[in-house]
């Protein structure tokens, strides 16, 4: 990984946010600029499982947070907890 990249994804470990990353360390002047860039970041396969690696280290599983999510909502509505699990962790195809 290049220092960009790792600047990007402890910038993007902070914020949870790959614009706000994208606009910090690669000095995007325009929001939809960083967008894109934040997006083909997070896209490449070593970044991405960078940042799954240090979250599931972390205690931030799958099923950890959508135990946590369902405990959060009073048990109502597991199915859109997970669903909002996967949504967070990048599998946007439910």
């Amino acid at each position: 990984m290049t220092l960009k990249e790792i600047s990007f994804v402890k910038r993007y470990l902070e914020t949870m946010n790959a614009t706000q990353a994208a606009m910090d360390v690669y000095k995007c002047r325009s929001r939809n600029v960083a967008g894109v860039v934040g997006y083909r970041v997070l896209r490449k396969v070593k970044i991405s499982r960078v940042i799954e690696n240090i979250l599931d280290k972390a205690g931030c599983t799958n099923e950890a947070i959508a135990k946590r999510l369902k405990d959060m909502i009073g048990g109502l509505d597991s199915i859109g907890a997970i669903k909002m699990v996967l949504k967070l962790r990048g599998c946007s195809n439910i």
